[in-house]
C-alpha cells in the first residue's frame, strides 16, 4: 500500500484526488496537509511514498497588491515542499502545474513549445517547474501535470461563464474550435496512473477527444432539458473583435495527443458534472454500480513482462472491449528483463490509456529465486483483485498465472469472476528437466482447480491437461495466429541482402527470436562448422542477454563473417522474404509466432522436433532435428541446400498456415469469452 500526501486543503483539485484514491483504499492511504502559515520541514514527510502538491492561488484576479502571493505560494511554497519531501524520503513528487505556463490563448502547444507566461499565475508556476525539476534523480521521481481547463461538479474558472450562456441564453454562437479540456474525473484517473506506474516527466493530461465551445453549451444546456439554438448570425463579429475574451471561448487552443484519458467520455462528463455525480468517489461508485447491474462488466489482462499483453494480447483486448468490459491491463511495464524496449513498452502503454484502459504496473520478476520482489507482486496482485470487482480474469506466464488464481480463489469461490489461463506452453513436458517436473507440475497440478478455462496451444500440452490436470474446461486455441493476408509469399532479396553484405546467390538461414539460451542459436553456429557444410549465411533477429557471447562464439568459430545479428527489427516480414530457408532450434515451445509467420511466408524450414514446432511442422514441409545435435542440424541445411525444393516445401508450409489463420484464432477466442 502506498501512503500519499496531498497539499492544499480545500483545493478542488486536490480533495478530488483524495477521494478518487480512497475508491482503492487497499491500495492507497490518504492524508491532506493544510499549506496555510505552514513551513515544511524533512519530517512532515516521513513515512509517504507520493506527494501531490495542490496548493496553490488561482482563479483570483491578479492586481499590484496581490502579485506576491503568487509568488509566495505558487513557487516558493512548492519548492520548498519538494526540497523538504526529497529530504524526507518521498520516492514521487507530482506538481499540479498549468497550460497558462505557455502564456497562449490559441495555438497547438507540444512538449517542445517554448514556456512563456504572460502574468503573475503563469510565470510563479513556471518557475516552480523549473527548480523542483532540478531535484530530481533516481531516488526522487518529479511529475508534472499541465491540464488545460478542468471542469466538473462545483468547479471554478471560465466554466461556469458557460454554463451561465446555457442556462440563461436560448441561442449561442455556432462556431467551430477545438480547445484541450479535461474532466475532474479524467484527471483524478490520470493521476492514479502517474502514482500507480511511478510514471516521471512532463504530461498534458486532456480529454480522449478536443472539445468544440458550442458543442459543450449545447450538452450543458441539454442536461437540464433544455434546447440550445445555435447561430452562426455573430460569427463575423466575434471573429472581428480582439478581445481576449472572445478569443479564450471560440479560439482554438490544443495540447498534443500525448496524453488522452477516456476514463469518463465527454458526454457522460458533461452530464454528471450538471446531474449530481457532486464528488469522482460517487462517480466512480455509479460506474460500479452499473457494472453489478451487467451494465458495464469489468476484464483484468495480467502477465508478466508488458511483452505478453502487447505482442500476444492485443486481439483478446480488442474481443473485450467489444463484448462490453471495461478493461484493466496489469503487468511489469518497466522490466529490464522484458525482450521488448522501453520504448516500445512506453508506447503499447500510452496507445492503450488513450483508448480509456487502465494500466497497472505489477512489479513481477521472471525468475523465482527473487523472493523479495515475488513477495511484493503478490501483495500487489493480491490488492488489484481484492479492489478491482473484475468479473473476468484472463492470466498469463506461469508465475503471474500462480498468484493471480490463488488471490482470485475467494472471487471465484464466491462466484463474482471466472478465471482464464493460457499456457504459452507448460515447463513441465516430455524431456523437460525433473527439476521443472518437481517445481511447477505440483503447483499447476493444484491451482488447475481454480482455473475455470484452460488454453492450451499445442497438442501436447491440451492432451496432458485433459488427462492429469482439474480446470473446470480445457480449451485448445493456436496460439494467436498468424495473419496470413500480412505475411504472404513473397521474394525481395536485393535490397536487404546489400543492406546485409550477402550475396545475392548465397543460401541466406534466417531465425528470428530473442537472444537466450532456450533459442538455442549456438547448436546452429556449431553446425555451420561442421565439415563439408556449405557457405551458408546465418542472420539472426532479436534482442537478448545472450548476444555478445554469440559474436563471441561465431568470431571464435571463424565464421563471423557470414553471421549477421540485427537486433530487434520492426520489418521483419523482409527478411522472411529475403531468406531461403528459416531455421528454429528452440529447446522448448509454446507455438512459436515466428515460425508461423516464416511459414506464411512460404519459407521452407529446418527446425528442432520438440512440442509446439512439430504441430506445425512436418517432413513435407521441412526437415527436423535434435536441438541437442549439432551433427544433426548440419545434415538438415546440408540436405536442404542439396534437394533444390525450397519452392515445394514452402507452398506447403503456406497452406499449413491457413488453418492457423488469425482471424480463426479470433472466432475462437471471442467465442470462448462469450460463453465463459
Amino acid at each position: 500500500m502506498k501512503r500519499i500526501l496531498i497539499t492544499g486543503a480545500g483545493s478542488y483539485i486536490g480533495e478530488s484526488v483524495k477521494e478518487y484514491l480512497q475508491t482503492f483504499p487497499h491500495l492507497y492511504e490518504v492524508a491532506v496537509r493544510d499549506t496555510v502559515g505552514w513551513e515544511p520541514v524533512p519530517d512532515d514527510f516521513r513515512g509517504f511514498d507520493v506527494v501531490f502538491h495542490a496548493a496553490g492561488i488561482a482563479h483570483v484576479r491578479e492586481t499590484k497588491q496581490n502579485r506576491h502571493l503568487y509568488y509566495r505560494v505558487n513557487r516558493d511554497l512548492a519548492v520548498r515542499c519538494a526540497s523538504a519531501a526529497k529530504k524526507g524520503g518521498v520516492k514521487q513528487f507530482i506538481l499540479l502545474s498549468t497550460m497558462s505556463v505557455y502564456g497562449l490563448t490559441t495555438g497547438h502547444i507540444t512538449k517542445d513549445t517554448p514556456v512563456h507566461p504572460v502574468n503573475a499565475y503563469g510565470k510563479s508556476k513556471a518557475q516552480a517547474d523549473a527548480e523542483i525539476a532540478k531535484l530530481a534523480d533516481d531516488t526522487f521521481l518529479f511529475t508534472c501535470l499541465r491540464p488545460p481547463m478542468v471542469y466538473g461538479k462545483g468547479c471554478r474558472g471560465n466554466y461556469q461563464s458557460l454554463r451561465t450562456f446555457a442556462l440563461r441564453s436560448p441561442v449561442f454562437p455556432d462556431i467551430r474550435n477545438r480547445r484541450s479540456m479535461i474532466y475532474i474525473g479524467n484527471l483524478c484517473a490520470f493521476a492514479e496512473q502517474c502514482i500507480a506506474e511511478e510514471r516521471a516527466g512532463l504530461f498534458f493530461p486532456q480529454n480522449a477527444a478536443y472539445t468544440d465551445t458550442s458543442e459543450m453549451v449545447r450538452l450543458i444546456a441539454k442536461a437540464h432539458g433544455r434546447t440550445m439554438r445555435m447561430t452562426k448570425l455573430f460569427n463575423g463579429v466575434i471573429r472581428a473583435v480582439p478581445a481576449g475574451v472572445f478569443r479564450k471561448v471560440f479560439g482554438s487552443l490544443t495540447y498534443e495527443k500525448t496524453e488522452p484519458v477516456n476514463r469518463f467520455d465527454f458526454e457522460a462528463s458533461v452530464r454528471m458534472t450538471e446531474q449530481g455525480e457532486t464528488t469522482t468517489r460517487e462517480a466512480v461508485a455509479g460506474q460500479t454500480a452499473h457494472a453489478e447491474k451487467g451494465e458495464k462488466k469489468k476484464a483484468l489482462l495480467i502477465a508478466s513482462m508488458a511483452s505478453n499483453l502487447d505482442n500476444f494480447n492485443r486481439n483478446n483486448i480488442d474481443l473485450l472491449v467489444a463484448q462490453g468490459y471495461d478493461v484493466t491491463l496489469a503487468s511489469n511495464f518497466r522490466s529490464a528483463e522484458d525482450t521488448n524496449s522501453a520504448d516500445r513498452i512506453n508506447a503499447f502503454a500510452a496507445e492503450m490509456r488513450a483508448r480509456g484502459i487502465r494500466v497497472v504496473q505489477i512489479d513481477f520478476y521472471r525468475r523465482v529465486s527473487r523472493l523479495r520482489g515475488q513477495i511484493r507482486s503478490f501483495q500487489q496482485v493480491r490488492d488489484l483483485i481484492r479492489d478491482g470487482g473484475f468479473h473476468l480474469i484472463h492470466c498469463h506466464s506461469p508465475i503471474c498465472a500462480a498468484m493471480t488464481r490463488i488471490c482470485a480463489k475467494d472471487e471465484r469461490r464466491a462466484g463474482r469472476t471466472k478465471v482464464i489461463y493460457t499456457a504459452h506452453g507448460f515447463h513441465f513436458y516430455r524431456g523437460a528437466s525433473p527439476a521443472s517436473w518437481m517445481l511447477y507440475y505440483p503447483v499447476e497440478k493444484a491451482l488447475s482447480r481454480e482455473t475455470d478455462v484452460l488454453i492450451t496451444i499445442n497438442l501436447e500440452d491440451y492432451r496432458f491437461a485433459k488427462r492429469r490436470l482439474h480446470a473446470k474446461k480445457t480449451s485448445y486455441i493456436p496460439g494467436v495466429g498468424v495473419d496470413t493476408e500480412r505475411f504472404a509469399p513473397g521474394r525481395d532479396t536485393t535490397g536487404l541482402r546489400a543492406e546485409l553484405g550477402i550475396p545475392e546467390d548465397a543460401l541466406l538461414c534466417l531465425s528470428v527470436g530473442e537472444l537466450n539460451r532456450n533459442k538455442n542459436h549456438e547448436t546452429v553456429l556449431r553446425a555451420l562448422t561442421v565439415p563439408d557444410m556449405p557457405a551458408v549465411y546465418y542472420v539472426i533477429v532479436g534482442e537478448g542477454a545472450r548476444k555478445k557471447a554469440l559474436e563471441k562464439m561465431a568470431a571464435s568459430f571463424g565464421i563471423g563473417e557470414r553471421v549477421r545479428f540485427t537486433g530487434y527489427r520492426p520489418d521483419v516480414i523482409r527478411f522472411y522474404r529475403a531468406a531461403d530457408v528459416f531455421v528454429f532450434p528452440s529447446f522448448r515451445e509454446g507455438l512459436p509466432v515466428a515460425l508461423m509467420e516464416a511459414m506464411s511466408c512460404g519459407l521452407p524450414v529446418i527446425c528442432s522436433a520438440i512440442r509446439g514446432n512439430t504441430d506445425l511442422v512436418d517432413t513435407t514441409g521441412g526437415y527436423l532435428f535434435d536441438p541437442g545435435n549439432a551433427e544433426e542440424a548440419a545434415g538438415a541445411i546440408r540436405s536442404f541446400a542439396e534437394s533444390g525444393n525450397g519452392e515445394a516445401l514452402g507452398a506447403y508450409n503456406r497452406e499449413t498456415m491457413m488453418r492457423f489463420d488469425a482471424r480463426r484464432v479470433s472466432d475462437m477466442m471471442k467465442k470462448l469469452y462469450a460463453d465463459i
